[in-house]
């Protein structure tokens, strides 16, 4: 619990503590200035808030289709079906492909031939793959099936 006692009304600073400095700053004496906000009178912040609740959009470039209908998995990485699917997308300017793996744009480079994920993440999968692999035995015993057969015609010729 806050022990510090509560005070209604709050107590009042004095008139020269707190002085506005203008464009964006606010001024506390203390030795030189901040700017808390822009001094654009919030068209900077507008715009931010408008990105930020923006429609999810394909983020190829010219490619304007609206996400806000489509998969989860297309809108949380903001890419459409098709671009998902193309082998070469332009994405500022690049030429790319999505990256299965990845789930992000690479250069083409990255990629061998057609495969839709990247060299590294394929290296990685095949590298568990080998891991899990369990080692064969370089001679394999016979079966002890093939054992007791063995065993009874051998006896039955003594």
């Amino acid at each position: 619990m806050n022990n510090l006692p509560f005070c209604w009304p709050p107590p009042t600073l004095p008139e020269n503590a707190v002085q506005p400095v203008g464009g964006g700053q606010i001024g506390l004496n203390l030795g030189g200035h901040r700017t808390y906000f822009p001094p654009e009178d919030g068209l900077e912040r507008t715009h931010l808030f408008a990105l930020s609740h923006a429609l999810p959009r394909c983020q190829a470039d010219g490619c304007s289709a609206d996400l806000s209908g489509a998969k989860y998995y297309h809108r949380r990485h903001k890419v459409c079906e098709f671009h998902f699917k193309a082998a070469v997308v332009v994405v500022h300017g690049l030429h790319q492909r999505f990256c299965q793996q990845c789930s992000r744009f690479h250069v083409l480079e990255e990629f061998d031939e057609a495969k839709r994920s990247c060299r590294k993440k394929l290296a990685d999968h095949n590298r568990r793959r080998k891991r899990r692999k369990p080692q064969l035995p370089t001679t394999t015993p016979k079966s002890s099936t093939v054992n007791s057969i063995e065993e009874l015609s051998h006896h039955a010729d003594v």
